[in-house]
């Protein structure tokens, strides 16, 4: 009896704990928020998107599926890790082949916490790994961010600075469009008027939609330089919500929307995301 005791002492130790996140879904939105995911915390998500071609090119509709990875891996301290893969488009994605795409690596380090009328601010810095089919180099991307918790409201705002160095491409042939899972990692080298150094801003806001705080709306703005010279700058709206499903699992929307038909970034796109928290 005792010996039966102590294995099921044993197992709880090693089995995962419901633990409940309190940031919005990093990689659903095209801000981050300064919440980095809590110490000894691991997020497992996984995020389905479509876009449509683009105004300028008229390229097919894509389809992207991406697994990701979030470890609280210190107190105010965030590693992802994801993998976005095409799996499907309208035949006209020029360069890619279904599946292929490089891997993603993000590390946030939240550097000042909310005093007063203040914001609580943070420093993300973002790499684009060559792991695709003739894919080369990497890009780097650091994001500067501000979130601003409103208290009993419910309400945050969110404020993002961001610069993107363009060194690889992942297959010369890519005409360098997308818009969706990536909204925070573009900087492909496509082609050879490929920008080199990217750069923009994202201003967002969230907010609860019912009393318990479970259903959040959340809605962003971004503008940004285009991916290639002589195309416009970019000016994306983007809206949707999160839902606290229980403690540990979340369920997202976004939808996006090229609001002046800028050249190199598709049309319009939704994505759907899921995360399962747990702490062990």
């Amino acid at each position: 009896m005792r010996q039966k005791l102590s294995l099921v002492v044993a197992l709880a130790l090693v089995s995962p704990v419901m633990a409940q996140s309190t940031d919005t879904l990093d990689g659903l939105w095209n801000f981050q928020d300064a919440v980095p995911t809590p110490a000894g915390q691991t997020d497992i998500r996984f995020s389905f998107g479509w876009e449509t071609g683009t105004f300028g090119h008229g390229s097919g509709d894509d389809l992207i599926a991406t697994p990701s990875l979030y470890w609280g891996m210190d107190e105010g301290y965030e590693l992802s890790l994801s993998m976005p893969a095409y799996v499907g488009d309208g035949g006209n994605r020029s360069g890619y082949a279904d599946g292929n795409y490089d891997t993603y690596m993000g590390l946030l380090a939240r550097l000042q916490e909310q005093e007063g009328d203040g914001a609580a601010i943070a420093l993300a810095v973002n790499l684009r790994i060559p792991t695709g089919n003739n894919s080369e180099k990497v890009d780097a991307e650091a994001r500067l961010i501000a979130t601003h918790d409103y208290g009993d409201s419910g309400v945050r705002t969110h404020c993002n600075l961001f610069v993107t160095s363009a060194n690889g491409g992942n297959n010369h042939g890519d005409s360098g469009r997308g818009m969706l899972g990536m909204g925070r990692f573009i900087g492909n080298r496509g082609s050879d008027n490929t920008r080199d150094l990217q750069f923009g801003a994202v201003l967002g806001a969230d907010g609860p939609l019912c009393d318990d705080g479970a259903v959040r709306w959340v809605f962003d703005y971004m503008h940004r330089s285009s991916m290639n010279d002589g195309e416009n700058n970019w000016n994306v709206a983007e809206v949707g919500w999160e839902w606290m499903m229980n403690e540990s699992d979340r369920l997202g929307l976004s939808v996006q929307v090229n609001l002046d038909r800028s050249t190199d970034a598709s049309d319009v796109g939704a994505i759907m995301s899921f995360a399962h928290a747990m702490t062990y």
